[in-house]
């Protein structure tokens, strides 16, 4: 459902347009009239909204919470996972069902590796490769 919304949002909204402007130059978003502090205060607004889903997904599908590891080694995954799906990591088209295909893809190999005994480092070196 977030990712259909999202996929909305940034293709047939004028928030989704806005955020794709200053995501590829503030400047000139700037320049052209966006208000920018407003629509990146939006972004970390709905960010920090969707990581508490994320955690309360995490705590119901755990059963408990761990703060001093809960998403650690996460980032790895997610900007690798962006950038094979084809997001450029300086602006513009956002790709969001291409990020989809991108977690699902690297998901994939890490349960592959996983299930064949693969230590989780060497793992992380394959999936980084």
């Amino acid at each position: 459902v977030v990712v259909v919304v999202a996929s909305w949002v940034a293709r047939r909204t004028v928030l989704g347009r806005r955020i794709v402007a200053v995501g590829g130059n503030e400047t000139a978003a700037a320049l052209a009239g966006i208000p920018v502090r407003r629509t990146i205060t939006t972004v970390y607004v709905v960010a920090a909204a969707l990581a508490g889903l994320a955690a309360l997904l995490s705590v119901g599908v755990n059963g408990t919470v761990d703060t001093a590891n809960l998403g650690l080694g996460y980032e790895f995954t997610v900007i690798s996972a962006v950038v094979v799906g084809g997001t450029a990591l300086t602006g513009g088209r956002p790709r969001i069902w291409g990020s989809v295909a991108g977690v699902a893809l690297l998901q994939l190999l890490g349960f592959t590796l996983a299930s064949h005994d693969v230590a989780k480092e060497v793992a992380s070196l394959v999936q980084a490769a």
